[in-house]
């Protein structure tokens, strides 16, 4: 049986969630992972920009498919709370090579 008290609902999906389910100031988690991962693809599009404007080239038009890469690299290779402007420039490169 369900006590009522025990169901609230996500204030972003508006999921019923029992109440071990809580993850974040009443967001479900994975709305907060999807909230997470907006951000720090965000933060890697700027990084990106940023190294395209040191080596003096425009935004490709492949930019979706470079952020993309470098993202799942980042995601897959790097520390998931310590990652940094490096940790971009390495999976950027990996995608130069991934291209030869």
């Amino acid at each position: 049986m369900r006590r009522i008290e025990d169901i609230w609902c996500c204030t972003e999906c508006g999921t019923e969630q029992g109440r071990h389910d809580q993850w974040f100031d009443g967001i479900c988690e994975g709305c907060n992972t999807q909230k997470a991962n907006t951000q720090k693809k965000d933060e890697i599009t700027s990084m990106l920009i940023d190294i395209f404007d040191r080596i003096v080239i425009d935004t490709p038009n492949n930019f979706d498919e470079i952020l993309e890469f470098v993202f799942e690299d980042v995601c897959e290779t790097a520390d998931p709370i310590n990652w940094n402007e490096s940790d971009v420039a390495i999976g950027f490169r990996r995608w130069i090579e991934s291209e030869k």
